[in-house]
């Protein structure tokens, strides 16, 4: 099974966005992004259109 990179959480700081701000772009519970950031909780849909929407920010 192929893994996948972890998401960009440096870049989430990097960045001054935080994971309330980022969870309410998405209409999610912050401990959603907690647990798949942390490998916690998998969901591959919502992780690619997280990552998007860091490199677009």
């Amino acid at each position: 099974m192929a893994t996948r990179p972890p998401l960009p959480i440096p870049e989430l700081h990097a960045q001054k966005i935080t994971l309330t701000a980022a969870a309410n772009h998405f209409g999610v519970w912050p401990t959603v992004i907690y647990n798949i950031e942390r490998g916690l909780r998998r969901d591959d849909t919502f992780a690619d259109a997280y990552r998007s929407w860091l490199a677009a920010a």
